[in-house]
């Protein structure tokens, strides 16, 4: 059975009803590529020519009634920085503000787009009472959640996050009030603002009367309205100046738990249709199936859609459209397509090609990188490697690093232009030219709004700001929209419809996404003013998926079924759901069956030899600076190449590793505070109280800290309380005195200078102990010398390996007359016998100098074996032949191993 495309409908019935009379009518679509279909729907109706009608966006339709558009992110967010350090004046600056502004600019936005009251929504409600006499206009429901936020706040309103909280948000009704009073000084707005400022006009009847210029203002195809866009539709429903088309079906609109029609529901009612035959019973009455296909990787969704497009005769026409619920994965999409597609197969891919996926863009990234580490640790390689510096002779240029934004932008510019300008480099790659055309504008404008802004910005800024220019940035493919195989996410095919429908990463996590707003106003506020949250989100992303079905014939669902894949689990839930309330759509599930041989990988080895050879050497020669560290000689043991690509090639390891981030910052932030805690009791003996009266330091830490938003106040509590947990424990060793924190030491052992810094140096009762802080499991027992030398056992023994080093290495200089005694603490363990944090070797404490000393001699050879290895130039480095050391390995895309972290 065929069914007429929404579009095709309304085109048909706007046309019966308006004839050559429709270019009177203004027509208004949820976004722009609706409106471009919906003109080649309509242009296929008249016998003879017509004037064509005038189609914008919501937003265009608003900026048009105001005269004005919406300002660049960033001269918003400079002017709200200067706004603020005047209204706080505080001392941060702008590298610290960028997140809690760009927070501040969205909530602005949402407040004035849902016409909020900022003395009201931002107000700290003292007296529970009040809610009842001053928020009348609120439901009892909303009442209920406003009251269920401000008395829990109440209990602990002592706590040092809520007194963050309230700091902040007592401020935000003026600094929203004198920041709106600047941008309408300076003829700037945000989103939100504009849409407050055309609701403002429809009311007190001023602006420039663009709503009189057509004698009917249709609206197509919307789902979820804000309260600005209400009292539009109102405005001109009142004047039978408007018209609506709604696409939905009776399965959602009828059934009040379907989330896919929670909005259009009380938009059916408050706005009725032009005609009822929009309403539709497509879903019950669907006889096709879904065919449901799991694959074992997230890139594999995207190389099996070639597979499918040809198994089951899918045409590159505008009635086969492949959706992306993970946008990131077009890429490899388009790759798999363009190897396997005809040259008479088209494609239309809506969303643009992703600058951060550019060489061009990698260039830049590492150029920064290089600019702003420190100058110790600063390493021009990873530049000097890039092929386009090579290609170009830029090295001279690029060493040097800019003193300011000025000259920054310069380097960049120049960079840019001298890449552009290459025969050589736009005739191997035809894209590039157009890249960097498009970088050069976003650099270019960026600059721009710095220089307006009368702002002094730090380099380090403006490289921060460039980062996330051009990651967001994307470049338009060219070609005919409206013919070939549809590529697009799935915010993009709103009214649309297709009878083929291929969709990817149907998981989960993905269908819907998961949601998470960037908010200073929390939850339970958020509802009690109708602001967005994850429901509403749910539900639009509910009523997208259910509406692509509608009038689809074949339905392809792809999802990437492995469970230890961060973009993998289970099928998307509405699936679930059409499988129990739809009985008459067959789902069919199919997992991905295909006859492969997995090539053969060659193992990856390195040879010592030439450049590689004089790098390594430079470690046995103290006047070059090269050192290594027991973390350096614990990567080598774990696997030789992960130390060739780390010490010898200088490539850099992402700050933080997946998996890992969460243990890592709160380690992080641990370590740092035991630091600020115990240096300034360098020197000094403490007893029990002094130590005790640490944990009153901690809490005014805690007190005069930054305001963190989101998941970092949690790492900040979690930190917060391993280190009064600890602090509690040492007072139980009491009394100490602390010889040193962050130590760095140095020692030459068999001609290879070594490195390390130690945490903590304490003496007790005339013995000198070692402490190395860790936030991991447990892993302090040990069984034979040999076994911490042991690329299989290196992820247990790893702890015991480092601190020994330090106590053999450096223990002369800790303590000339006797080894230290080595204590590591597990912060996030419970701490409560004496013999916490002392090393266990076979079932024995090594708590002792002779246990200590009993095993310096092998522990030494064993390390000068190592050495001998890594300096024996015949060896070369490998691959580690233990799968678990490349889990975290940041380097596996490099050895081709990315399965174990897929």
């Amino acid at each position: 059975m065929s069914h007429t495309s929404f579009l095709a409908h309304t085109a048909q019935t706007l046309y019966q009803q308006y004839k050559e009379n429709i270019g009177a009518c203004c027509l208004v679509f949820p976004g722009r590529r609706a409106a471009l279909f919906f003109q080649k729907e309509l242009s296929v109706i008249p016998e003879r020519e017509i004037w064509m009608p005038t189609v914008l966006g919501i937003t265009q339709l608003i900026e048009k009634q105001t005269g004005q558009r919406a300002s660049d992110p960033y001269v918003l967010l400079l002017e709200l920085f200067k706004v603020y350090k005047e209204l706080t004046g505080k001392t941060e600056n702008l590298e610290q503000f960028v997140f809690l502004g760009n927070t501040l600019l969205h909530d602005f936005d949402q407040a004035d787009k849902y016409l909020l009251n900022p003395e009201v929504l931002f107000h700290n409600v003292r007296d529970l009472q009040q809610i009842e006499n001053d928020y009348s206009f609120l439901s009892t429901e909303q009442k209920t959640a406003l009251a269920s936020f401000w008395s829990a706040f109440s209990n602990r309103s002592n706590h040092p996050l809520n007194k963050h909280f309230i700091t902040l948000w007592e401020i935000l009704p003026e600094l929203y009030s004198q920041f709106n009073r600047v941008l309408n000084n300076k003829g700037l707005a945000y989103e939100g603002l504009l849409y407050k400022k055309m609701v403002q006009e429809l009311e007190s009847n001023t602006g420039n009367g663009y709503t009189e210029s057509f004698s009917k203002f249709v609206f197509i195809g919307f789902n979820a309205l804000n309260p600005c866009e209400k009292k539009l539709f109102h405005f001109l429903k009142d004047k039978n100046k408007a018209a609506f088309f709604w696409d939905y079906d009776s399965f959602y609109t009828e059934d009040t738990l379907q989330e896919a029609g929670m909005f259009l529901r009380n938009n059916i009612k408050e706005f009725p249709s032009v005609e009822d035959p929009s309403r539709t019973d497509l879903l019950q009455s669907k006889k096709e199936g879904i065919q449901v296909i799991s694959v074992p990787s997230r890139v594999m969704q995207a190389r099996i859609v070639p597979q499918i497009l040809k198994e089951y005769s899918l045409p590159f026409t505008t009635n086969t459209a492949v959706v992306l619920s993970d946008e990131d994965l077009l890429v490899p999409l388009l790759y798999a397509l363009g190897s396997n597609a005809d040259e008479k197969e088209q494609m239309n891919a809506t969303m643009g090609f992703p600058l951060s996926q550019t060489s061009l863009f990698s260039l830049i990234q590492s150029l920064l990188y290089y600019f702003f580490q420190p100058k110790e640790g600063r390493d021009f390689l990873p530049v000097n490697m890039h092929p386009y510096v090579q290609a170009l002779g830029l090295e001279d240029v690029l060493k040097h690093v800019p003193k300011d934004t000025q000259e920054l932008y310069e380097i960049l510019l120049h960079t840019i232009e001298r890449t552009e300008q290459s025969p050589a480099l736009t005739s191997a790659d035809p894209l590039l030219a157009t890249v960097a055309g498009e970088t050069k504008t976003q650099i270019n404008r960026l600059y721009q709004s710095v220089c307006n802004s009368g702002l002094e910005i730090n380099p380090s800024v403006f490289a921060d700001f460039t980062r996330q220019q051009l990651s967001l940035a994307t470049i338009p493919f060219s070609g005919e929209p409206l013919s070939g195989l549809q590529i697009m996410g799935l915010l993009e095919t709103r009214c649309l419809d297709f009878e083929n429908l291929i969709l990817i990463s149907s998981q989960d996590n993905l269908l819907p996404r998961s949601y998470k707003e960037q908010s200073v106003i929390p939850y339970n506020l958020r509802k009690a003013f109708g602001l967005p949250a994850a429901e509403q989100h749910t539900a639009i992303r509910a009523y997208y998926f259910y509406r692509l079905l509608q009038r689809a014939k074949k339905v392809f669902l792809i999802y990437n079924s492995n469970p230890d894949s961060a973009y993998g689990g289970e099928i998307s839930r509405f699936v679930r759901q059409i499988s129990h309330e739809l009985p008459n759509i067959s789902v069919t599930y199919t997992p991905l069956v295909f006859d492969y041989k997995i090539p053969q990988i060659k193992p990856l080895v390195v040879y010592k030899k030439d450049e590689i050879k004089d790098r390594l050497q430079a470690y046995l020669y103290p006047e070059s600076g090269k050192t290594l560290s027991p973390t350096a000689l614990l990567s080598y043991i774990r696997c030789p190449l992960q130390f060739f690509f780390t010490n010898i090639k200088s490539l850099k390891e992402p700050e933080i590793l997946p998996g890992l981030s969460d243990t890592l910052q709160i380690g992080n932030k641990a370590h740092a505070a035991l630091e600020q805690l115990y240096r300034p009791v360098v020197g000094k003996t403490l007893e029990k109280e002094d130590v005790l009266h640490l944990i009153h330091r901690t809490r005014q830490q805690q007190d005069t800290g930054t305001a963190c938003i989101g998941e970092q106040v949690l790492f900040d509590e979690i930190a917060t309380f391993y280190t009064k947990r600890f602090v509690t424990y040492d007072a139980g060793r009491a009394p100490f005195t602390v010889l040193a924190t962050e130590k760095k030491y140095a020692a030459t052992f068999k001609h290879v200078a070594i490195t390390g810094v130690v945490d903590r140096i304490d003496r007790k009762e005339g013995q000198v102990y070692l402490i190395d802080y860790k936030t991991g499991m447990k892993k302090n027992t040990f069984n034979r010398i040999e076994d911490l030398f042991s690329p299989e056992l290196s992820q247990k023994n790893g702890d015991i390996f480092q601190v020994l080093c330090y106590t053999y290495l450096f223990g002369d200089q800790i303590n000339k007359s006797a080894l230290p005694i080595p204590l590591v603490f597990y912060l996030n363990a419970p701490l409560s016998s004496p013999s916490d944090g002392f090393i266990i070797y076979n079932k024995n404490t090594l708590n002792s100098r002779p246990a200590l000393a009993s095993l310096q001699e092998e522990f030494l050879a064993q390390l000068d074996a190592l050495l001998k290895e890594l300096f024996n130039f015949s060896v070369p480095f490998k691959q580690t032949e233990v799968s678990e050391n490349c889990t975290y390995c940041p380097y596996t895309s490099i050895c081709q191993r990315e399965k174990i972290n897929d």
